[in-house]
């Protein structure tokens, strides 16, 4: 048990600061906070544009601009037909180019033909692109977890 403890330990102590917390109520205040930034909504894969801003990737869907976190770039990347670790490897503007090509090729299995995005809207520079799903996808917030 003392080794699982340790684990325990060592894993809290390698997360960034935002997602380490000592209680469950620290916990529980910014995973709801997060879900009330956040915004989920649906399009069509072929219409999101992708460019590189001051380094970075930029997605536009609609009249937004995100940046998409480690994680949403993966799903993007998975969408794309591109490998994640080789578009992470490319300067900005070849992955961009790169990410805009296959995503403008996607299929996405449903059958309207659209994906569902969630982004945080935190007040920072740009909105967190988090997570591209099937507009099929149900979603379970860690808040409503924390609350239960």
């Amino acid at each position: 048990m003392s080794t699982d403890l340790m684990d325990a330990n060592r894993e809290w102590m390698r997360r960034p600061a935002d997602e380490r917390f000592e209680t469950l109520a620290a916990l529980d205040a910014a995973v709801s906070g997060r879900k009330s930034q956040s915004r989920t909504f649906a399009g069509a894969p072929q219409r999101l544009q992708v460019s590189r801003s001051e380094g970075a990737i930029t997605i536009r869907a609609g009249e937004y601009d995100m940046r998409p976190t480690h994680y949403g770039f993966g799903q993007l990347a998975q969408l794309a037909g591109a490998p994640a670790a080789y578009l992470r490897s490319l300067p900005a503007e070849l992955a961009a180019a790169n990410l805009g090509h296959g995503l403008s090729r996607a299929e996405t299995g449903d059958k309207d033909g659209k994906v569902k995005l969630l982004a945080t809207f935190d007040g920072g520079q740009l909105p967190a692109l988090r997570a591209v799903t099937s507009t099929s996808y149900g979603r379970i917030w860690d808040a409503d977890v924390t609350a239960a």
